[in-house]
């Protein structure tokens, strides 16, 4: 299963494009990735974390290192 993670250091960015990303799944007509999860962290600050499914034929870039 081709799964792909996207962290976010603002809270609540991850939960945000979750939410869209289902409702545009579910009314659109255009194939959107399935959301697997969110991890948060509450208690500790840290980057939320979005467990999202790799579309085929996409390709996935890392991003430049600074």
């Amino acid at each position: 299963m081709p799964l792909m993670a996207r962290s976010f250091t603002t809270p609540g960015v991850a939960q945000q494009l979750a939410w869209k990303t289902s409702m545009l799944a579910r009314s659109g007509t255009v194939r959107m990735p399935v959301i697997y999860g969110v991890l948060t962290h509450e208690e500790h600050p840290g980057p939320d974390v979005l467990l999202l499914e790799r579309l085929r034929g996409v390709p996935v870039e890392a991003p430049a290192r600074t």
